[in-house]
């Protein structure tokens, strides 16, 4: 990934902290902002005579510096923190800092429920599992009501342990278990051979090399009598748009399957030569496919090399870039917009499905009440077989 000094702060004493003024480039229409300096430091005497809780004025700089970028009102571009920074650095790197729970809010909001657990994490060296319930965290009741306060908790990589409370599933044993945070290597896919003929594949997160990953599965797979794959992308999101392609030249022949334009209208085309695969492909997708991840069903759909079944993506399709700052804090821009080959912005509508297939009540139920969905419950993937009999 290329990267660029972009962003240049001056500071001086806005509650031991001010902000001068500041420069920056990523929309147009943005040029060398100025801020009241008087009407600052108003605030910092109102505040610091009359606020009554505590100042941290670290946490007011890179409020004013978040703040500041959001105010571009783009989801994707946001100032990071120095620990913002160093989480991208590892997730870039396919790996996260947690504890390796992954999970939903439980059918009344008075719990949530485990629905996968990263294998050697903190939480399974614990032994917690999928369908189990965490009722308390710290000592917070795990309620809609405190929302904030949980994520909080559930996103906490600092080194002091969490302690929670965790039921089984039919909540007949309870115990407590402390967690601490640590750097976790991140499965990049799950697959299996179902139906006799057909290898499925769940993308969990796109890594340089995912590609190459894929295309050894794919191998393995049709060893074991694979004669058509589906490839599950459903609630990912991804900006490696190189490893994007990639996938997308394994099974796409001598086709442009997107091109990217970036702020000085510059348009970079992408194209594929020789194919790897030509067996019967359908692609899932839902409302959580996000980012430049939706440029791959939109490119198996616009070269018609299979069907994308599921809900429209989230309609996210920009390329973003992370920048490091010099002290240790960083951004993250939208620096690229996807279209397709006859350009359609993925970014306004995403990507339609040729089958538009809900989950249905019941399989949202027992998502949440056990943790897990039964192949034959999940409407999307059976639809997905279906149209590969």
């Amino acid at each position: 990934m290329k990267y660029k000094k972009l962003l240049k702060i001056v500071s001086g004493g806005v509650l031991g902290i001010g902000l001068i003024s500041m420069t920056i480039g990523c929309t147009k229409g943005i040029t060398n902002p100025k801020y009241s300096q008087l009407k600052i430091n108003q605030i910092s005497k109102f505040l610091n005579k009359s606020f009554l809780g505590e100042i941290d004025n670290k946490k007011i700089e890179d409020s004013i510096y978040a703040g500041y970028v959001s105010g571009l009102q783009d989801p994707l571009t946001r100032y990071l923190n120095e620990e913002e920074f160093k989480e991208q650095q590892v997730l870039e790197e396919g790996k996260y800092i947690g504890t390796g729970i992954q999970f939903e809010w439980g059918i009344n909001g008075s719990h949530i429920i485990v629905t996968d657990v990263v294998p050697s994490s903190p939480a399974a060296v614990k032994k917690i599992k999928q369908g189990d319930k965490i009722t308390e965290i710290d000592g917070i009741k795990v309620m809609l009501s405190n929302e904030g306060d949980i994520y909080k908790k559930l996103s906490y990589t600092g080194k002091e342990e969490v302690r929670y409370t965790v039921q089984d599933n039919d909540g007949t044993q309870e115990r407590k278990i402390s967690l601490a945070a640590e750097v976790i290597t991140v499965r990049s896919m799950d697959y299996k051979l179902i139906e006799g003929n057909i290898g499925y594949i769940s993308i969990l997160s796109i890594q340089d090399r995912t590609s190459e990953k894929l295309n050894q599965i794919l191998k393995d797979l049709k060893l074991q009598g694979a004669k058509n794959f589906i490839i599950d992308t459903r609630n990912i999101y991804s900006n490696n748009i190189e490893e994007i392609y990639k996938m997308c030249t394994l099974f796409i022949d001598n086709q442009f399957v997107f091109k990217i334009k970036n702020k000085q209208d510059e348009i970079k085309e992408y194209k594929t030569n020789g194919a790897l695969y030509d067996e019967p492909l359908t692609i899932l997708i839902n409302g959580r496919t996000r980012g430049a991840l939706e440029a791959f069903p939109s490119a198996v759909q616009y070269a018609s090399r299979g069907k994308v079944v599921g809900e429209t993506t989230a309609g996210a399709g920009l390329v973003t870039e992370i920048i490091p700052l010099e002290d240790s804090t960083g951004l993250i821009i939208s620096t690229g917009i996807l279209y397709t080959p006859d350009d359609h912005i993925l970014k306004d509508s995403g990507v339609k499905p040729d089958i538009q297939v809900k989950n249905s009540l019941e399989s949202i139920l027992e998502l949440i009440t056990k943790g897990k969905l039964d192949q034959n419950n999940d409407s999307q993937l059976m639809e997905a077989i279906r149209t590969l009999h």
